[in-house]
């Protein structure tokens, strides 16, 4: 008998001629926690998929306790233990906890077709108490905020007897305390013998949970081993196979010209009060707070998408008064959203359509679009921003989420503003993306556009921001210079009452 729960040996897939995996080998015990990690586009996604059987590997191995299976289905995956957590979750929002939970049991032949209502409270019930949690089985699962719906994800894989879960990207939409509870959830199955594979773009994250990490670069082994044998500096490195930058500069700042000026802003639901701040030429000023902060209300608030009042606003001398995202485009305002799938992207669309979609207004004569230098326009951005695509005409779905989120700064780059706001820019990209958007920041704020930076993600504000402001309960509680304060000191100021 085999010591591995899980081994994928020798694995290989190719998508269009595309070599995604090239001879990758997984191997994973029982109660073990291993991180896979990788930039984005590696291939850890579609080795997770042939794992759970929802992709076909074109040569390779799967054996789970000791069988080899030829040729894995989700079923054949499911049944033997394997429960992959995907980053939407994948529930059903209409349906409440206790349905969503007992969801393989209602789907089974022992269902017989019948609604059971005490079955399903029962099996739930049993899920979440061997994870202590105590959650309201009645609640439909889209009125939960996102931490509890995470568990429910948790609680329906332990409701089909997982014996290995595989979690992907599991914290990206939650706080720091939300975090520190799913670490205890983690330990809790650990503890049960059920093993965790835990995909992280966020070093910190990788090493506070794996015993082992293994990395994946171009689709191949890197290397693995225990935790021990890393550290952040050595991981970037074997990540991206470049050595990380030792100490990201400070941009130069001219405290005598003020880019961006905002007096006394309010949210007209009180979710913000009393903003005030000045951003001057040059610099990179972060905006930080835990999830109900104030942060997002203020992100969307600047682009003119959230209703509010402000005494005085003033860009490059002007002012200003924002009333709809239509208005702060024409002033000169862009805005990146936190979730670029929702809110950034047309999925759908070409790469092409997406990057000129602010600029289309001003490229028309008589209506007739300026075809040829709208993509001129769009590629000089691509090009500018080194979008790994198959070329402007390719969908934006296709790429990875380091280049799709390229492709939502180049859209703005092309409108040429004079005010950028970066709303937890890096949210599900790779250590190597993410370093080259906080470079990006610092040369557009060195080019004379004012960057404001709203995160959550402290490690994103030391590295990319030359001042941050706290904000506690819808208020501005603290403003630090990031070269003069750490990311414990920074967390301690987000806690405060």
């Amino acid at each position: 008998m085999s010591e591995f729960f899980l081994e994928a040996k020798g694995i290989y897939k190719a998508f269009g001629g595309i070599q995604a995996l090239k001879d990758v080998t997984l191997r994973i015990k029982k109660n073990e926690s291993l991180c896979l990690v990788g930039e984005n586009g590696c291939g850890k996604s579609t080795l997770i998929k042939i794992i759970s059987g929802a992709y076909k590997a074109d040569k390779g191995q799967i054996i789970i306790e000791g069988t080899a299976y030829k040729e894995m289905t989700p079923q054949i995956s499911s049944q033997a233990g394997i429960q992959v957590i995907y980053q939407d979750l994948s529930l059903f929002p209409n349906l409440t906890v206790a349905e969503n939970i007992a969801m393989t049991y209602n789907m089974s032949k022992d269902h017989k077709g019948l609604f059971n209502e005490k079955k399903n409270v029962e099996i739930a019930r049993k899920a979440l108490d061997q994870i202590n949690v105590d959650i309201d089985l009645s609640e439909i699962v889209d009125n939960l905020p996102i931490a509890q719906r995470q568990l429910v994800a948790i609680a329906r894989a332990l409701a089909q007897e997982a014996k290995l879960i595989i979690m992907d990207e599991p914290t990206t939409a939650l706080t720091y305390k939300e975090v520190d509870n799913l670490y205890k959830v983690i330990n809790g199955l650990k503890a049960r013998g059920i093993g965790l594979i835990f995909v992280s773009h966020k070093l910190d994250e990788v090493f506070r949970i794996a015993e082992n990490i293994m990395v994946i670069r171009n689709g191949e082994n890197v290397i693995e081993g225990p935790v021990s044998d890393f550290n952040v500096k050595s991981l970037t490195y074997h990540m991206t196979g470049k050595e990380p930058e030792a100490n990201p500069f400070q941009n130069v700042i001219d405290k005598n010209d003020v880019i961006f000026s905002c007096k006394e802003a309010n949210a007209k639901d009180g979710a913000f009060r009393n903003i005030s701040f000045d951003l001057y030429k040059g610099e990179v000023l972060g905006i930080t707070g835990l999830l109900g902060s104030g942060r997002e209300s203020l992100a969307e608030a600047l682009f003119g998408c959230y209703p509010y009042r402000a005494k005085e606003l003033v860009l490059c001398g002007k002012k200003l008064k924002i009333k709809s995202p239509e208005q702060a485009v024409k002033e000169g305002i862009g805005y990146i959203p936190d979730d670029r799938a929702l809110k950034g992207l047309y999925g759908k669309a070409p790469i092409l359509w997406n990057i000129i979609s602010p600029i289309l207004h001003t490229n028309s004569i008589a209506g007739f679009m300026l075809r040829r230098t709208l993509r001129q326009a769009a590629q000089t951005e691509s090009d500018n921003l080194r979008i790994k695509s198959a070329g402007l005409d390719a969908p934006a779905s296709s790429l990875s989420g380091g280049n799709q989120q390229r492709v939502v700064i180049a859209k703005w780059l092309a409108s040429k503003p004079r005010l950028l706001i970066l709303n937890c820019p890096t949210v599900g990209v790779d250590v190597g993306s993410k370093q080259e958007i906080h470079k990006m920041a610092r040369e557009f704020a060195e080019q004379g556009i004012g960057v404001l930076l709203i995160s959550d993600d402290l490690p994103e504000i030391l590295a990319a921001c030359n001042r941050v402001l706290v904000m506690n309960h819808g208020e501005i509680t603290g403003c630090y210079n990031t070269n003069e304060i750490t990311v414990n000191k920074l967390y301690e100021q987000l806690i405060q009452a």
